[in-house]
């Protein structure tokens, strides 16, 4: 844990240097790169456990997880934003096939500065990757393992992924293509913000959409419904039924769409 006593120096620099009737002004920007290159099987789990900043991971054919990692310290000044980054932690562990890349946490409250981190991650394609953030756009690229997605202010986008994918955000919107349909769950759930599904045309699936204020829209599939026509819920078969696919959103559209 971050020694306590750091904050109140910079606290007070940041209250004195550029305070205004909408809050402090944070104009000064600091940064560095921690960078790791870390051994995963081939199907083991890579978690990724951030506090503010965007997470971008790629499939890749390879025995190793391939971690670039930019610190971002914003201030008042550029002394109070190169102080904020040398306390800004990463660590990582390993066990039993798992890898843990984790953003400490800084105790205490930080007034007059922000920070986060940025995430740009290789990883074994068929490998289980959990993602967790806030505050930053979560992006997954070319997977063939289980995909699960957790964040907070901040949109999910999968692209090229061939396998399962569980995605959950407060405020954004999800955006996923799917290369194919198999035996796991696909379930995207988003408050605010809307839901687009591209899966290919000869996939077979149950469907399952919810928008409560909202429409949801199934668009250039063979999809055969149940029940019902109802604009904000929708149940039903797409070609030959199989996988459940679960969309929900609050405050948005979910569209579900064939894939060119």
């Amino acid at each position: 844990m971050a020694p306590r006593w750091w904050l109140a120096p910079i606290a007070a620099a940041a209250i004195g240097a550029c305070q205004n009737p909408g809050g402090v002004r944070q104009t000064a920007r600091a940064s560095d790169e921690w960078t790791r290159t870390l051994p995963l099987d081939a199907h083991g789990e890579l978690r990724i456990l951030n506090t503010s900043g965007s997470v971008d991971i790629e499939g890749a054919t390879t025995d190793a997880v391939e971690v670039h990692a930019e610190r971002i310290a914003h201030a008042t000044s550029d002394q109070a934003a190169r102080d904020l980054l040398t306390h800004i932690g990463i660590h990582d562990t390993s066990e039993a096939g798992r890898l843990t890349v984790e953003t400490e946490r800084i105790g205490g409250v930080l007034i007059g500065v922000s920070f986060a981190v940025n995430y740009h991650v290789k990883v074994p394609a068929a490998a289980l990757i959990r993602t967790r953030t806030a505050d930053g756009t979560t992006t997954i690229t070319g997977t063939t393992g289980r995909v699960i997605v957790s964040g907070v202010n901040g949109a999910v986008v999968g692209r090229a992924i061939a396998g399962g994918i569980e995605a959950r955000t407060t405020n954004g919107k999800i955006d996923v293509e799917l290369l194919k349909v198999g035996d796991e769950v696909v379930d995207l759930r988003t408050m605010n913000g809307a839901i687009g599904l591209t899966i290919p045309v000869q996939a077979n699936a149950t469907l399952a959409a919810t928008s409560v204020n909202g429409t949801v829209d199934v668009t250039g599939l063979a999809f055969e419904k149940f029940g019902d026509d109802v604009r904000r819920r929708v149940r039903g078969r797409i070609n030959q039924g199989g996988t459940p696919i679960d969309l929900n959103a609050v405050n948005g559209d979910i569209r579900v769409r064939a894939r060119e």
